[in-house]
């Protein structure tokens, strides 16, 4: 009620690409590349592998990674309390022992042993997310993946993996803090190769059609010679 003309009347809603880069992610082969190869690489091995492991195996955020404290890992209980949204929100992610040993390995080594934050800048203080972003494009760029992955896009990787394993929508949902579910379902494309897969194989209906419709040809007896 304050102008008389709509400014955006004319603006066209954006065209979304159902294959553009939201949806880039690596596959499972490439997740277990890249971690072997931070490994061998890297030249803070205890902090980098610590770092991609609760990148891919958790599927935080960047500004939910740089805000972990130490304390915020819970080995007996195998989980990492993330802060998350305005509103300082707080979810459970579940982390594999593969992952908590990471962690604890390079706590036991790193260079700032009495720092809250549980990864650090070279003064000791909150690793910057551009810290996390350059490693993530280094290793990623050095390896020969896809160079437009993200530690975002490892975010996607995480999630879209657990999709292709059958773990329900809503417990991904969960793990990845979105508020929505409709925010999860931009995950259900990226399977749209094992939909296909496992409809053709499993498909009940098609395994008893090929034997009705479609039976084997009867071998013709040999002719004795």
């Amino acid at each position: 009620g304050v102008i008389q003309v709509n400014p955006m009347a004319n603006v066209d809603r954006p065209h979304v690409n159902p294959n553009n880069s939201l949806r880039r992610h690596l596959s499972q082969d490439d997740s277990i590349k890249l971690l072997s190869f931070v490994q061998q690489a890297s030249k803070n091995k205890p902090r980098d592998t610590a770092l991609f492991m609760v990148l891919l195996f958790g599927g935080l955020r960047v500004s939910e990674l740089v805000s972990l404290k130490v304390e915020d890992v819970k080995f007996t209980e195998s989980i990492v309390e993330v802060l998350h949204g305005k509103g300082g929100k707080q979810r459970t992610v579940p982390l594999p022992d593969l992952a908590l040993k990471a962690v604890a390995d390079y706590l036991e080594v790193r260079q700032f042993p009495e720092a809250k934050w549980l990864f650090t800048n070279r003064s000791g203080g909150q690793m910057n997310r551009k810290t996390v972003q350059y490693l993530v494009k280094h290793f990623v760029t050095e390896l020969g993946l896809d160079p437009k992955i993200s530690p975002h896009k490892l975010r996607h990787t995480c999630a879209t993996l657990l999709l292709e394993a059958g773990v329900d929508l809503r417990f991904i949902q969960e793990f990845l803090g979105h508020a929505s579910i409709s925010t999860t379902q931009i995950y259900t494309h990226v399977s749209s190769a094992r939909l296909k897969r496992e409809i053709l194989a499993k498909n009940p209906l098609t395994q008893a059609a090929v034997s009705v419709l479609n039976p084997a040809p009867k071998t013709s007896p040999s002719t004795p010679e």
